[in-house]
């Protein structure tokens, strides 16, 4: 008996999990327009002192607890995870501040720098506590507000100071946001996603993993269970018909199926998307993307190394400049998994102008979605865009992370008739 016939385009997590959903019942070709299969699950394997080493350029880690449907989707592929050590150190080399704790920042107190005054510090400290007792109060009451971080942070009377070293690092990070883009952060977005992702919990980092034999392992056991895998084949249009949906690629090759899953960034579906309506064209539209240049490097003089630099994560911040991205920050390869090698690789952030060239090992380049309040507000008709022929999926649907992109695909899928 042949089988009806699906195309997901796309090849992150989202098109990933829709892909393998729909094989389930349907024959599926995956298109994807780059070389590899994964998009921000980029696994690269370095040789250190004749040692293999796999380090994560994007795709790192996900709470098992609040991850259920990776947690379901790596059962059932048997990819296993293993605990991530998250330990971050924040450092100031204009003032002198350092900070190892948890990536909240919330499980030590720093010391102050020497040449920070009493007045200065304890208002830091205050604003530490003022900033994360708002948040729990609004998770917790569940009174919601229309306030961008900005705005909070001006009606609050909070300090430069602890912008600069606290809620930049420790809160930016999570949305791959520099100053400017934290400022237009919408709070109850933030506080939806820290509730979300369980860090307003007590021991908020205990069931964090990473996949034990790299993410790349996940997306090989996906692909070799699909119909047809289309790498290095870029998508020109998606039209819907009477007869299903046609697409044609780059290469001038028209294909048609009976249902679709496009799972690309929001402003590429809106591109390849021929025949879309009003709402599509607005809510795809919506989405904005953050560049992140990324690089794989033995070059450890990107860390202070003078008092700390031995925790997983590293972020530099300054008083004299404002990062415009989030940039000068770096990930331990060995550390994150709690592994002795010979020498250090890390994986850096918006920070080639850092790092020697000669020790590089392998650049990447991704698009992370940029949120503020038009496409926060425009986030709860998303869903409305999928029918049973077309569905839609990404990360974009909630706030970025990896669990939001595989959710996305379950309810994408779930549209077009199948249900897991």
């Amino acid at each position: 008996m042949t089988r009806s016939t699906a195309a997901v385009v796309g090849s992150g997590v989202a098109g990933l999990t829709a892909a393998y959903l729909l094989q389930k019942q349907f024959d599926v070709t995956l298109f994807e327009a780059d070389s590899r299969l994964g998009g921000h699950v980029d696994t690269r394997e370095v040789d250190i002192a004749g040692r293999k080493l796999l380090a994560e350029a994007g795709f790192l880690i996900y709470n098992e607890r609040t991850s259920p449907g990776l947690k379901r989707l790596f059962a059932e592929l048997g990819v296993t995870g293993q605990p991530a050590a998250l330990t971050t150190d924040v450092t100031c080399a204009d003032c002198g501040f350092v900070h190892a704790a948890n990536p909240l920042g919330t499980d030590t107190t720093p010391d102050r720098p020497e040449n920070i005054d009493a007045d200065t510090w304890k208002r830091f400290l205050d604003d530490i506590a003022r900033f994360s007792a708002a948040l729990q109060e609004m998770a917790t009451s569940g009174k919601e507000t229309t306030l961008v971080i900005g705005e909070l942070l001006e009606q609050g009377g909070f300090s430069e100071y602890f912008v600069r070293h606290f809620l930049y690092p420790r809160t930016g990070s999570w949305f791959v946001s520099g100053y400017r883009a934290l400022e237009v952060l919408p709070v109850q977005f933030v506080v939806n996603t820290f509730k979300n992702q369980g860090l307003l919990e007590p021991d908020p980092f205990s069931s964090w993993r990473m996949v034990s034999e790299g993410g790349r392992e996940y997306v090989r056991r996906i692909a070799e269970q699909l119909t047809s895998v289309r790498t290095a084949t870029s998508v020109n249009s998606i039209r819907r018909s009477d007869l299903g949906i046609e697409i044609h690629d780059a290469a001038g090759g028209s294909h048609r199926f009976d249902k679709a899953v496009i799972a690309t960034h929001a402003s590429q579906a809106r591109k390849i998307l021929v025949d879309a309506t009003a709402p599509e064209r607005e809510l795809l539209g919506s989405v904005q993307y953050t560049p992140i240049e990324v690089l794989v490097h033995t070059d450890t003089t990107v860390l202070r190394n003078d008092r700390v630099g031995t925790s997983p994560l590293n972020v530099r911040v300054s008083c004299l400049t404002h990062r415009t991205s989030m940039d000068h920050f770096h990930v331990d390869v060995a550390a994150v998994s709690s592994l002795d090698v010979p020498e250090r690789v890390l994986v850096s952030y918006n920070s080639v102008d850092l790092i020697a060239p000669e020790r590089i090992l392998a650049r990447a380049s991704y698009e992370h979605p940029r949120f503020d309040a038009i496409n926060f507000a425009a986030q709860h008709r998303l869903a409305d865009l999928s029918g049973p022929t077309l569905a839609f999926a990404g990360s974009y649907f909630g706030s970025g992370f990896h669990e939001d992109g595989c959710d996305s695909a379950i309810r994408a899928v779930a549209a077009l008739g199948v249900t897991w």
